[in-house]
């Protein structure tokens, strides 16, 4: 998972200025408190001088305004690729539903409507809120060990749902990232006005962020800003540094420990997990 924050960025503010190309009105809530002269001047610079928003620093000589957007560059804390930032997932192998009621008791045998194919000798499933772990000989399937992860072993009823599963959670690392926001006309007031509605639209849009897997943290804008030379000299820049956060990770499965050993010493009996416990995952 490697979120591209820029690509986002980019496509949100596209939307937003494709929103006032067709409806002008939208101006209005940015510059509502200036005369009327100068809201009407600044709907037609927007709607009938050329223009669009791009990636990158590429730059069309006959536009009159433009939007471009790149990555600055990314911060981060000291990080290991072993770092976990997402929950643990259950990946459902298969389901099956109980044909007869059980009890909570540890070692109970569960009987289902039908067992999965290759279903591992061990592993871990899910009955209703409880976690367990089963045991497979390739004809009964068993509880050894019920109410796990924080869960209480209870009770099942028929036709409650038996869902086999493996473990999986994201490991990777966090980091900010700064994308570069350039607006760009020959008109210092236009600029104003697409800089403002260009940082509404991304302040706005927190919830777009989110399902692209960032996190918006911070807008800042300046109108003191370089530029490369390879822009005209007659076109104003307004810049935003659009701060945003994203989690760089790769899926990896977990193994889960299915049975303990016991190792009996002259001081008394200790028990412990197993180097050689079994796992699934």
């Amino acid at each position: 998972m490697m979120p591209l924050p820029q690509f986002i960025v980019r496509d949100l503010i596209e939307t937003a200025i494709a929103s006032v190309l067709a409806d002008p009105t939208l101006v209005d809530y940015v510059v509502g408190q200036r005369p009327q002269a100068e809201r009407d001047s600044f709907k037609t610079a927007l709607t009938k001088r050329p223009g669009k928003v791009r990636l990158g620093y590429g730059l069309e000589t006959e536009e009159d305004w433009q939007v471009t957007v790149m990555m600055q560059g990314t911060r981060s804390t000291p990080r290991t690729v072993g770092d976990i930032v997402g929950d643990t997932e259950e990946d459902v192998i298969s389901t099956a539903l109980l044909t007869d009621d059980i009890t909570e008791a540890a070692g109970v045998t569960l009987s289902l409507d039908s067992i999965p194919a290759e279903l591992p000798a061990k592993g871990r499933l899910r009955i209703d809120n409880e976690l367990a772990i089963y045991a497979y000989d390739g004809q009964d399937v068993t509880l050894p060990y019920r109410g796990l992860v924080g869960t209480t072993a209870a009770a099942h009823s028929i036709d409650d749902t038996v869902e086999f599963h493996t473990v999986s959670e994201f490991i990777g690392w966090q980091e900010d990232v700064t994308v570069r926001v350039d607006v760009l006309s020959s008109n210092t007031y236009l600029n104003a006005v697409l800089g403002a509605l260009v940082k509404a639209t991304l302040i706005a849009s927190q919830e777009s962020f989110e399902i692209a897997g960032m996190t918006l943290a911070d807008v800042q804008e300046s109108e003191l800003t370089p530029r490369p030379a390879s822009w005209p000299s007659t076109l104003f820049n307004y810049q935003l540094q659009v701060t945003v956060r994203r989690w760089v990770a790769v899926p990896s499965e977990l193994g889960v420990i299915t049975d303990f050993d016991v190792t009996l010493t002259p001081e008394g009996t200790s028990t412990h997990e197993s180097e050689y416990a079994s796992f699934v995952g």
